[in-house]
């Protein structure tokens, strides 16, 4: 978050007489309620994603008001500079909200997805089970091995360019895109799990498939010798 906008202490006479706010803390609190309306959008959409409480957004929610109760409470102790300092901390706050979770959400799903430390990993499980049959082209219809290679590198573009946005300085409709990327790329990633996941399901399908077969196989053969056995002795 970058400092505050500087520039010295304005006379106490320049205060607005109602708030006691300074006219420069005053035009960039303008937009804190449309600028609130966009926050709690997609604070709900991180609920509806995950289908659970985002935590992480309402921390930072409480911190966000918490920053404006200062301001204007201390708001006739506070001068210039330090009020701009709690609109700032204000606005890094929504700013978290907006992105935070999304993040974290693709981070942790892209970790589930291909985790190193369980064999039975989604990731793991279509790269030794049904990629090998795609390949073979005797799994068909479900998603092959090079465009999951490729969607996962769209979602990382998606990734690169959200964080570049997510720095920038008190630019909010950089911060909004760069929460929409990071949605964006959340639902992209678990749309790619729950694809390989269905390719998973129909490999293990068509192997219980296959055992089923050589059981039967096997069974049929061994009747077949057990029979002419049986014939060979009445003889």
């Amino acid at each position: 978050m970058g400092a505050p906008e500087s520039g010295g202490s304005a006379p106490e006479g320049s205060r607005e007489p109602n708030s006691q706010l300074f006219p420069d803390a005053l035009r960039k609190l303008a937009t804190f309620g449309s600028q609130l309306a966009d926050v709690l959008v997609r604070h709900r959409k991180v609920e509806a994603l995950t289908g659970e409480k985002n935590v992480i957004g309402r921390q930072n929610l409480v911190e966000a008001l918490a920053h404006l109760g200062v301001l204007f409470a201390r708001a006739p102790q506070l001068n210039r500079d330090e009020q701009l300092e709690q609109i700032a901390y204000l606005r890094d706050h929504l700013r978290r909200v907006m992105m935070e979770s999304f993040e974290v959400e693709v981070y942790v799903t892209i970790a589930a997805l291909w985790d190193k430390e369980s064999s039975n990993s989604v990731g793991r499980l279509y790269d030794s089970m049904a990629a090998p049959l795609i390949r073979r082209r005797q799994l068909l219809g479900h998603i092959s091995p090079e465009e999951v290679e490729t969607r996962f590198d769209q979602i990382t573009d998606d990734i690169v360019q959200a964080r570049r946005l997510k720095v920038a300085d008190e630019d909010w409709d950089a911060w909004t895109n760069a929460a929409d990327d990071f949605e964006s790329a959340a639902k992209k990633m678990k749309s790619l799990r729950r694809e390989m996941g269905a390719a998973v399901d129909a490999a293990k399908a068509k192997r219980s498939q296959l055992r089923l077969m050589i059981a039967g196989a096997v069974g049929s053969a061994a009747l077949g010798v057990g029979g002419t056995l049986l014939v060979q002795a009445i003889t």
